[in-house]
């Protein structure tokens, strides 16, 4: 084993990681569902306004902003990675910004 979580999600896609049985050897009840277009609108009802938005530069209130239409482009999205078992290499970058804490007095 000795993987480190750095070492096995900066180098490696999901599917490399993950080793899957043959679908026969899997139980019934071991199978997860996919989710559904009302689980992605609950979701994007939640998200918080006023956070930052990411590299791509989309922010809460824009996604929320979008309805159903916007709903629907995101689940199939979801669908696509889950049933692909792969997410694409720009989700894996990000911007951290340090930011300064107020001294206590």
């Amino acid at each position: 084993m000795g993987r480190t979580f750095r070492s096995i999600t900066c180098t490696q896609t999901p599917s490399q990681v993950i080793t899957k049985a043959p679908a026969e050897e899997y139980e019934e009840e071991d199978l997860i569902e996919t989710t559904t277009i009302d689980e992605v609108q609950d979701i994007i009802d939640k998200l918080k306004n006023h956070q930052a938005s990411g590299p791509g530069e989309i922010s809460p209130e824009l996604i929320k902003d979008g309805e159903r239409k916007l709903t629907r482009v995101i689940y199939e999205i979801i669908i696509l990675i889950w049933e692909s078992e792969t997410v694409p290499k720009e989700w894996n970058f990000g911007i951290l910004c340090p930011v300064q804490k107020k001294e206590m007095p």
